[in-house]
């Protein structure tokens, strides 16, 4: 069994979110508790990093692309149109 640590610390913060530490100090630190970890050390709640990435995936996220069974065999089997020309593109 693996734990996770409920607190992560400042340098592993931006590696947990998947980002850089620039954007990680521009986007999403100002929104979170900082906790101090003795004198000098600065770590952040787990849980609520992963609340700051739902608020973010729910105001910029994409939904999935809606294939049904039949529209997704369909598209393979005739393949994608290519573009000759652009009045075929809206289609």
């Amino acid at each position: 069994m693996q734990i996770q640590p409920r607190l992560i610390r400042l340098r592993d913060a931006p590696i947990y979110l998947g980002m850089d530490r620039n954007r990680f100090n521009r986007e999403v630190r100002p929104a979170l508790t900082e906790i101090a970890i003795g004198r000098q050390g600065v770590a952040f709640d787990r849980l609520e990093m992963d609340a700051w990435v739902d608020h973010y995936m729910r105001c910029n996220g994409r939904p999935p692309l809606n294939r049904g069974p039949g529209r997704d065999l369909a598209y393979r089997q005739a393949g994608p149109r290519p573009p000759h020309s652009r009045k075929h593109w809206n289609e």
